[in-house]
């Protein structure tokens, strides 16, 4: 009974888990790990690594391995550290940070844990078919965490957050990736059973996750913190995701996809106009960031888009005179090319970018100060194709996202009044309104800063 995660089964704690009780195995679960039990198994893992070798192959497993005799071992590494490492200690690694391989020998050839297992396998996908089991298990392990909320303690440890608002699907990740994490050895215990359990939760999170919903940018103009509301296709709010919980004077000016990693980037700028982007995870944290323009300017940016069909937002830029202008962007966060769109003056502003005609090519949404709301549609090189009219009478209702909210192919209008209430109208490719629905009914200081997915 030692060393188990001390659940009877992983499944029926996370059914019935109850925020804020204790969530996740019993710490060190090695025993479960090595005999390839007690991890969410999704109604049956593929198993692609070596299954339960050291429960099988290795007579009395824990004793064989982990205390072995180093007091009087040729290799001086082991012998030195014989009272903190092996033997009644139990420890694999000594005191200068040598793998104790010895028990190891018999089967393996090897000075290092971190051992190939079969050269024709590449468990974590990233393309390198020679990185050792530990190697893998670590890459995969983050993996899961990309995709699940995080919390991160004082000494820096990244773990899954788990709280009231998470899915099944997340606490089903999040308690394989404890399991794993908490077997302490990073797969080499039983390297197929934590790779399965590990990829079988990177699937299931990413089939979540695919049911369609997309993110209404928020921001709360007082402190700069920002957040995504998650919304399904109707327009109902399902979750939110904070982004960035501290105070700020950047401004989030939209979101679109800049690294063509399939997640939505944030286009921050300052009142001064310098402009970063935030290079986003699905589980709203910034997996790195950039400085996009560096000096001081009034052009502020108006949209973010994909307008030259390359699968990269690029920027739509507006002078208060009213002056438009398109950077196209590479996916490393450079500036490809520009050009000048509208070069009068203007009271118009653009509100917005996105394909409203489904077309593939990003078009910008305008609107006067008085609420009347224009669409130009525009071609794959920057010009007008043409411009429609939206709504052609007042209104106090301000646009402030534009993007696919419903997933029938053509972008829909997210309006927020003075007092925070939000609406979306969903579009038809013609350009017209073809229904709306109400996203928030009460009053609230969050602004929309842009919408994606």
């Amino acid at each position: 009974n030692c060393h188990r995660t001390r659940f009877t089964s992983a499944d029926e704690h996370v059914a019935g888990w109850v925020y804020p009780t204790s969530f996740g195995p019993h710490a060190s679960p090695v025993a479960d790990m090595i005999a390839g039990v007690n991890g969410i198994e999704y109604g049956g893992l593929t198993i692609s690594a070596p299954l339960n070798p050291h429960l099988a192959a290795v007579e009395d497993s824990c004793i064989g391995c982990h205390m072995v005799d180093i007091k009087n071992d040729a290799n001086a590494s082991y012998s030195n550290s014989w009272m903190y490492a092996g033997g009644h200690t139990m420890k694999m690694v000594t005191t200068n940070g040598v793998d104790i391989t010895k028990g190891c020998l018999p089967c393996h050839e090897t000075d290092t844990f971190d051992l190939k297992y079969r050269t024709d396998r590449d468990y974590d996908g990233n393309g390198n078919f020679a990185e050792g089991v530990q190697t893998e298990v670590t890459n995969l392990m983050w993996q899961v965490l990309a995709l699940l909320p995080t919390k991160t303690s004082s000494s820096g440890t990244v773990s899954p957050l788990t709280t009231n608002t998470s899915t099944k699907a997340q606490l089903k990740a999040a308690w394989n990736w404890n399991f794993v994490n908490g077997d302490k050895s990073k797969g080499v215990h039983n390297p197929g059973y934590a790779i399965a359990l590990l990829k079988a939760s990177i699937a299931d999170l990413k089939a979540q996750q695919a049911v369609q919903t997309s993110k209404i940018v928020m921001q709360l103009p007082s402190t700069g913190q920002a957040a995504w509301w998650v919304v399904n296709t109707s327009g109902v709010q399902t979750a939110t995701q904070t982004v960035y919980p501290g105070s700020t004077s950047w401004q989030i000016r939209g979101s679109g996809d800049i690294d063509k990693d399939g997640v939505d980037d944030l286009l921050w700028q300052l009142p001064t106009g310098q402009v970063a982007c935030w290079y986003m995870r699905t589980n709203g944290t910034a997996k790195s960031s950039s400085l996009i323009y560096f000096g001081t300017t009034t052009w502020v940016i108006r949209g973010v888009g994909d307008i030259d069909k390359d699968g990269v937002a690029d920027l739509i830029w507006q002078l208060p005179t009213g002056q438009v202008a398109i950077w196209f962007m590479n996916a490393n966060g450079t500036t490809k090319s520009s050009m000048t769109i509208y070069a009068g003056t203007t009271t118009w502003k653009v509100v917005g970018v996105g394909d409203v005609n489904n077309d593939g090519v990003g078009d910008l949404v305008w609107q006067l100060p008085t609420g009347q709301v224009a669409c130009w549609v525009m071609n794959a090189n920057g010009t007008l194709k043409q411009g429609y009219t939206v709504l052609g009478t007042a209104t106090a209702w301000k646009i402030r996202g534009v993007g696919d909210i419903n997933k029938d192919g053509s972008a829909d209008l997210i309006w927020q009044s003075a007092t925070g209430q939000i609406i979306c109208w969903f579009m038809n490719t013609n350009v017209t309104r073809l229904s709306g629905a109400n996203v928030l009914t009460t009053a609230t200081s969050w602004q929309v800063r842009g919408l994606g997915n």
